[in-house]
């Protein structure tokens, strides 16, 4: 039995080698090219990522040969013409190539109309060839990949997507089991529950279902039902949001029946959370579905019901609608929970009795507490937060991606154009087309790349002199890069050493690629000018790379503070009801993305370096911002609602105002040495809405033209707003008393 540290460099080695042999028993000229694929599908995370790469590549490769083709048929006499569309067309192909979906294969369109346009001289005739060559080449090493990898020893990406829903519901049954017991304890909700902190998982969920749907047909036969679980679990962080609001309008312990009723639907919560994450341990077990299916009929999942929390005689201090409004929000989890529950075993095949592909649009029967009546509650469809609306609105970063990659594009050109030395239009490939992959790669050290690239020639180039010329059949040659990339593959396993395993097995192909023509030759000057022609686009790469807008990741963590601040700023901006004017905005309108970015920042900075911080701090701060990331969504869920049912000019322009004082505070960043004025404007901000508030709270003139109704909604909205501010007042105490503003002075040395 072969272990499993041996499987993957085995597989690896086999492929590569496959792809390598195949190209020379075909006759193409270029087998590396059909290497270079087999290596970049091998460093995906699982293979439903391989698969899916591999089709974007080939994708990819078709769209960057057409782009080609079209530039050197119009502008192939007119350089200035050629140079400014192909600049257009690559900082187009920049920009989108770190998309989820599909920027591989935008990255992949990029780098092949560079390699044909470059390699081919702008001639029609030797462009056509190289085209065509890439087009076989790629097609050749997808295909010895897809083979190799789909007969030893496959791996499902079905397995990585169960394990993380697994770890999912584990943490949810935790901490649903964390509020019951705060429950028993002091009959009350106190903490700010996150409940599996969904904000941050929802990315991570969407990735794996599209990765396992490429290699799983129980998975892309339910394709719809994952896409419907992916749109209940949007709507499940806003249900979340508003639970820390319910709690918040309570002003007293809930009395004995009332815990016992909201301990029925925590309970309820906690039992499907461990069925489900039962039930998908039973399936990594490798249970058959017919097994699996038969376990989950003997497991208890209870059903949804509507609670009522009526006042108590000792609860008359009770504030506005605070024990309606959590029954209605724990009603509305309860019966969300279980259509995800529903939607959940339906994509996996094991619940025949939803049938329906649109779960959210039907009604669900929730039996009361008589046997023989069932009670039809219509699901609430949680309305999109307000966003603003832009002719055009671009991501920032890769705005500043794009920029960086047009001045190291120009600068190889101007290299290309104007210094006389060896191979000169490679210096293009080298210097653009690989500085837009590693833009693509967050926090790469240009550095350590060059210095790993320079070490992996050194040992190749080796083996180039005095091993490859005293080979003179195929199976020796494949049994070389055979033996070469399974010992690349398996001594640099771990996943930090990714960039040892990619440009070893990259330096291995490249640097002796003229060992692989149908006629070999020799000759190390070659090689040699590879290294110098790399060498210098590598320096091109690091000057810009971390001299214009650098990418530190000391420098990346403010830098998405700042975009997180803008976003949100942005966000708020569009709740306004004055007219929008449409105009261009460099500005996501998705904070979270921002904070995630930063979150991943946070791990590669040298703390050590700033004795006057600590990583903890850091981390505090991003915990921080994703609660107002939550907070927010759940106010403007609010607003919403209140505008279309219980809408009053006056409450609104309270609100109105208040946000354009939140906007006015975020022009200015709470990162300096004196952030004392947002302390101040905060304060201020809170105390207006806690006065608001107590007109509401007592009989003062203010209620005079409310009813019951409209006064409790209103309560609720302006709590709504309350936890907004506090919100934001919690982050801005994380940067105050702490010297974020110390990250600016980062180091900058070769």
């Amino acid at each position: 039995m072969i272990g499993i540290r041996y499987r993957l460099p085995l597989k690896v080695a086999l492929a590569l080698t496959l792809a390598i042999v195949s190209a020379l028993w075909l006759g193409w000229e270029k087998p590396y090219w059909a290497a270079f694929s087999v290596v970049v599908m091998a460093v995906t995370e699982s293979t439903g990522h391989s698969l899916k790469k591999g089709r974007q590549r080939i994708i990819g490769t078709l769209f960057g040969v057409l782009a080609a083709f079209v530039f050197i048929g119009l502008f192939a006499q007119q350089p200035v013409e050629l140079i400014a569309c192909y600049s257009l067309f690559s900082a187009v192909c920049v920009y989108q190539q770190t998309n989820v979906r599909n920027g591989y294969a935008w990255s992949i369109g990029m780098m092949v109309a560079t390699i044909v346009m470059v390699m081919g001289g702008l001639s029609g005739e030797q462009t056509f060839t190289i085209a065509v060559l890439r087009i076989q080449e790629t097609l050749l090493g997808v295909l010895c990949f897809s083979l190799v990898f789909s007969l030893l020893w496959p791996v499902s990406s079905r397995t990585l997507l169960l394990e993380t829903l697994r770890s999912y519901y584990q943490q949810q049954a935790t901490i649903v089991g964390q509020i019951l017991s705060d429950l028993e304890e002091t009959s009350s909700l106190q903490r700010d529950y996150s409940l599996g902190n969904s904000i941050k998982r929802l990315s991570r969920l969407q990735d794996l279902i599209q990765a396992a749907m490429a290699d799983s047909y129980e998975l892309s036969s339910n394709s719809l039902r994952w896409q419907q679980l992916l749109k209940q679990q949007n709507q499940w962080i806003l249900l979340c949001g508003h639970l820390y609001e319910a709690t918040r309008l309570l002003n007293a312990p809930l009395s004995a029946k009332q815990k016992n009723a909201v301990s029925g639907v925590l309970q309820h919560l906690q039992q499907r959370a461990q069925s489900a994450s039962e039930l998908l341990s039973h399936l990594l077990e490798q249970a058959s579905w017919e097994e699996s299916a038969y376990w989950l009929d003997k497991r208890v999942n209870p059903v949804a019901q509507s609670i009522d929390l009526p006042h108590d005689g000792e609860q008359e201090n009770q504030s506005h609608g605070a024990l309606g409004a959590l029954a209605k929000i724990l009603s509305q989890m309860d019966e969300q929970h279980q259509q995800m529950q529903a939607t959940l075993f339906a994509a996996l095949g094991l619940e025949s009795c939803c049938t329906s592909d649109n779960l959210s649009d039907l009604a669900v029967s929730v039996p009361t507490t008589q046997p023989d009546l069932t009670v039809s509650v219509p699901v609430r469809k949680v309305p999109v937060p307000t966003r603003v609306c832009h002719w055009v609105a671009l991501d920032p970063e890769r705005v500043i991606h794009v920029l960086k990659f047009l001045l190291m594009l120009w600068i190889t050109i101007a290299l290309w154009l104007y210094v006389p030395m060896p191979g000169g239009p490679m210096i293009v490939l080298f210097g653009g087309a690989f500085g837009a992959v590693i833009l693509s790669m967050p926090f790469a050290s240009t550095r350590s790349l060059l210095f790993y690239m320079l070490g992996w020639a050194g040992v190749v180039l080796l083996q180039y002199v005095f091993v490859l010329p005293h080979l003179n059949e195929v199976w020796q040659l494949a049994g070389f890069y055979f033996i070469n990339s399974f010992v690349i593959w398996f001594v640099f396993y771990q996943p930090q050493q990714i960039f040892h395993r990619l440009l070893g097995t990259m330096n291995l192909v490249l640097m002796t690629n003229s060992a692989m023509k149908l006629t070999p030759s020799y000759d190390i000057q070659y090689s040699l000018q590879i290294l110098l022609l790399f060498s210098v686009g590598m320096l091109v790469i690091f000057f810009i790379n971390h001299g214009v807008f650098s990418a530190n990741p000391e420098r990346v963590f403010l830098r998405q503070l700042s975009h997180f601040r803008r976003s949100l700023q942005a966000n708020l901006d569009g709740l306004l009801s004055r007219h929008k004017r449409l105009h261009i905005g460099i500005v996501s309108p998705v904070p979270v993305a921002h904070i995630a970015s930063a979150e991943a920042a946070i791990s590669m900075i040298d703390w050590s370096m700033y004795p006057e911080l600590e990583k903890g701090e850091a981390e505090q701060l991003i915990a921080r911002a994703y609660s107002l990331c939550l907070h927010y969504r759940a106010f403007s869920d609010s607003y919403a609602q209140w505008q279309s049912c219980s809408f009053h000019s006056g409450i609104d322009s309270l609100v109105q105002s208040s946000i354009e004082e939140m906007i006015r505070l975020l022009n200015k960043s709470m990162i300096c040495e004196d952030n004392w004025q947002h302390a101040v404007a905060l304060r201020h901000l809170q105390l207006r809405l806690k006065l608001y508030r107590y007109g509401l709270d007592h009989h003062s003139p203010l209620q005079i033209t409310f009813s019951q109704q409209q006064a409790d909604l209103s309560y609720q909205l302006l709590v709504s707003m309350q936890i907004l501010l506090e919100s934001l007042q919690q982050l801005q105490q994380e940067t105050s008393g702490k010297q974020f503003y110390a990250l600016r002075l980062s180091p900058y040395a070769i």
